[in-house]
């Protein structure tokens, strides 16, 4: 998901400056297709990498989980960030490229939504969950396979989760 930083850095400055955004379009793209390739003709890269197409979110360890308690996903933010930076890219493509542009913009949609529903699904709890009965917290900060944790990376003091 770090990767988003940057798309989204190059789809400011794409924005300003076409010229730049076609010079560097090929090693922006390599960047893109490592966490959100849509084209399962891509012999280079998986679809989605970490996207998980049944529970509708990112994992960010990727779908085979390295964990003793299997895949996590601990940032649903910077997942959101990423995928928003691939709609981004897309719009200043779509300056000098419409097709390409509008399938990154729809792509970044279609991941965004997604992202976002499911961090609103899995990461903040409601009064009656069905997902979570006796989890006492109103937040999840890690999200494994099999539970919710209220901690981060960083610890558990509430003002962290």
């Amino acid at each position: 998901f770090h990767y988003g930083y940057f798309v989204y850095a190059a789809a400011v400055v794409a924005q300003h400056k076409p010229e730049w955004e076609q010079k560097w379009r090929e090693h922006v793209f390599t960047i893109i297709r490592d966490y959100a390739n849509p084209s399962a003709a891509d012999q280079h890269f998986p679809v989605t990498r970490q996207n998980d197409w049944f529970m509708g979110f990112s994992w960010a360890s990727g779908i085979k989980g390295a964990w003793t308690l299997g895949r996590n996903q601990e940032s649903a933010s910077e997942s959101i960030n990423s995928y928003y930076a691939l709609y981004a890219y897309g719009v200043a493509v779509n300056k000098t490229n419409a097709t390409l542009g509008r399938q990154l913009m729809d792509f970044g949609r279609l991941m965004l939504a997604m992202e976002t529903h499911s961090a609103d699904i899995y990461w903040h709890v409601r009064n009656n969950s069905d997902i979570y009965e006796r989890y006492p917290y109103k937040i999840v900060g890690i999200l494994w396979v099999n539970q919710g944790e209220h901690q981060t990376w960083f610890g558990t003091t509430p003002y962290i989760v």
